[in-house]
């Protein structure tokens, strides 16, 4: 044997060598393949690159949009709350005797001054910045301010729309710059009615300096014009009393005659609309103002967003910085780069792998022609394995021996897991038990307290009814606690005829206590008939405890609390439907139920073994178990186990 093997290796080493030359197919291939990835990746990496960019640019200002529309609304209603609240005050004030009074004698001093006290006191309860009351020729005769080196008492405002308005019977609305305090504000005026007419205008300047500062600490900058585009409201102060637009002279000439922005300049603010989203909404570009000499202003790309404001010619403009797009941009490209970049390996990694288990198969291929020149050497090695396959076989008898015992250690494991599933399941009926032994222990005890009390006066006849009495207690008792007992030990794994309405109504009887306690209506529909079926009375009462159990812990949190249970019969099976109005079971969790550990219970409610450890108990008796939903709500339960006469009939 030793002599063929050494004449037949120098012919199989020549064959390996010339095996292991590569195929001429292969270089050629090696040779296109760099050419081909580089020209794929010049076309696809651009192409990926760009459509990312897009998407990541649209979601990104999607994003930008919803939260300024967000910011819009919060802003608009911080304005019109602003203004509501001082809405009232003119109105209020028209009606004020200290004013009418000063209307009516408008050179007496003394009511001057008390109109004066009156105007300060209101105007700094009302937090306003000025209150004043004019003149039908426009004159103020008094105002909040009437003690400053700015005091409007004297002054004549006819010019001002907001005064015309009012002489004309009408309340008014005008933002203005003040030409005293040259202070902006936003005046309303309600006319003051005597009985020969309009005597007069009482007139509230509001300031919206406390409103600016708060939208200057937000995320999105805000801007309000009026009906000629000119900013009179802004968070950034160098864009108040600038324009959107370049002012026509016509426009222009009608502002200052109204001296609505006293002197400003009214200058075109450098803003340029980059981009048209539609809806009103577009990327605009707003240079910096004040940067100085020499300097290159700053620019900011912001989206514009506008919309009107309820009951008032005034513009609303939330600017949202884009700056954030651009981010979004470069990290999407980033991020599909190195995603293209792995898949483009992988597919590069798969193609190599092709190309080289194609050139394996020619490999193999001359392996196989040259093998065909050493049959002589390969049935000498035939004999060599043989021998090992002999060893194998000891070894494989070994590992079968060790694998029947592992199967009766896993066997023994499986009881004990059941048992301690018996326990837990006793642990959670402890407290009904223990009201269901109090009860009649209480009542022992006053009975016996009554029977010494009867002997004590001679009265035998009652007392013997309280020892009768006593004694059924007892009984009572026994028969809870043999329960207890009957359902505590360990039962054998061996399958036995079992009365299966013995094994469900023992069952019922555990948990009798808990079903009162959790109010749980029970309807059993049991025959009356001994039908036996293949189990164990203990394994099998222990399914339908945990079977029962679930049921209840199902139904917690339902109005409706009935638990069903039924028998159904077959010619060779029977089989007990566990029926409750609960939640029923997910639809995800219905290929998982019967699975070890699994539970939907909150955590420390449960381990997830109780329908497991019965999945086992009723596969070991040759049975089945199925669950699904009730139609009307709630989950059923089906155990399935042989009749005793059909299983005795299969047996050998």
């Amino acid at each position: 044997m030793n002599a063929n093997s050494e004449t037949a290796s120098p012919a199989i080493d020549a064959a390996s060598d010339d095996a292991l030359a590569p195929p001429a197919s292969t270089a050629m291939r090696t040779g296109r393949t760099p050419w081909l990835i580089a020209a794929a990746m010049a076309v696809l990496l651009p192409l990926t690159l760009w459509q990312a960019a897009h998407w990541a640019e649209k979601a990104a200002l999607q994003a930008v949009r919803d939260e300024g529309i967000k910011n819009l609304i919060l802003y608009i209603s911080n304005l019109e709350s602003e203004l509501e609240k001082y809405e009232y005050l003119p109105l209020i004030l028209a009606e004020e005797k200290d004013i009418i009074q000063l209307l009516q004698h408008p050179r007496d001093d003394a009511h001057r001054a008390i109109a004066n006290s009156a105007l300060e006191k209101i105007n700094a309860f009302a937090e306003a910045s000025a209150t004043y009351v004019m003149a039908s020729d426009g004159t103020t005769l008094a105002s909040s301010n009437w003690n400053t080196d700015k005091s409007f008492v004297g002054k004549n405002f006819k010019f001002r729309p907001y005064f015309q308005t009012a002489m004309r019977g009408k309340a008014g609305h005008y933002f203005a710059l003040g030409t005293t305090s040259n202070k902006p504000g936003y005046y309303l005026s309600h006319p003051i009615h005597l009985e020969e007419g309009i005597f007069g205008v009482i007139v509230v300047k509001v300031s919206m300096e406390r409103l600016e500062r708060t939208w200057a600490q937000g995320p999105t900058q805000v801007i309000v014009t009026d009906a000629n585009d000119v900013v009179f409201i802004s968070s950034q102060e160098d864009w108040r009393f600038r324009t959107l637009r370049p002012l026509p002279p016509d426009e222009a000439e009608k502002i200052k005659a109204t001296r609505q922005y006293h002197d400003a300049p009214l200058l075109p603010l450098p803003i340029r609309v980059k981009e048209e989203l539609g809806g009103g909404d577009r990327v605009v570009t707003i240079a910096g103002i004040g940067e100085g000499p020499g300097r290159q202003p700053r620019s900011t790309d912001y989206l514009m967003q506008t919309t009107n404001v309820a009951n008032i010619t005034w513009n609303f403009h939330a600017l949202s910085r884009v700056s954030e797009v651009a981010a979004a941009v470069y990290s999407a490209m980033a991020a599909a780069g190195l995603v293209f970049l792995i898949a483009f390996l992988g597919v590069l990694y798969l193609i190599q792998r092709r190309l080289r288990f194609r050139d394996r198969l020619a490999y193999q291929q001359q392996v196989a022609d040259t093998l065909k020149t050493a049959r002589d050497e390969l049935e000498v090695r035939v004999s060599d394995r043989t021998a090992d396959l002999h060893a194998s076989n000891v070894h494989l008898r070994r590992e079968i021996g060790e694998r029947e015992r592992t199967e009766k250690t896993l066997r023994q494991t499986q009881d004990e897991l059941v048992q301690a599933g018996k326990l837990a399941v006793l642990g959670e009926i402890t407290t009904g038990i223990n009201h269901e032994l109090n009860q009649p222990l209480g009542a022992i005890r006053s009975y016996a307290d009554n029977a010494r009390t009867y002997l004590d006066r001679d009265r035998a006849g009652e007392a013997r009814e309280n020892l009768v009495t006593i004694s059924e207690l007892t009984e009572r008792m026994g028969a809870t606690i043999a329960r207890l007992k009957g359902f505590a030990r360990k039962g054998t794994g061996d399958a036995e005829p079992v009365i299966i309405v013995r094994a469900v109504t023992n069952a019922l009887d555990l948990l009798a206590a808990r079903f009162r306690n959790d109010g749980i209506e029970v309807a059993a529909d049991l025959p009356g008939d001994p039908l036996m079926v293949m189990g164990g009375s203990v394994r099998l009462e222990q399914v339908f405890v945990n079977l029962l159990s679930n049921a209840v812990d199902a139904m917690k949190d339902s109005a409706r609390r009935v638990l069903s249970v039924r028998l159904e019969e077959a010619l060779e099976t029977l089989t007990v439907f566990v029926e409750d109005t609960g939640t029923g079971i997910a639809e995800d969790d219905a290929g998982r139920i019967f699975d070890p550990f699994f539970t939907t219970k909150d955590v420390g409610k449960g381990l997830g073994l109780g329908l497991s450890i019965t999945y086992g108990i009723v596969k070991d008796f040759g049975g089945d178990i199925t669950a699904a939903n009730r139609p009307g709500g709630g989950a059923v339960f089906a155990v399935t186990l042989r009749r005793a006469e059909a299983a005795a009939e299969d047996r050998p």
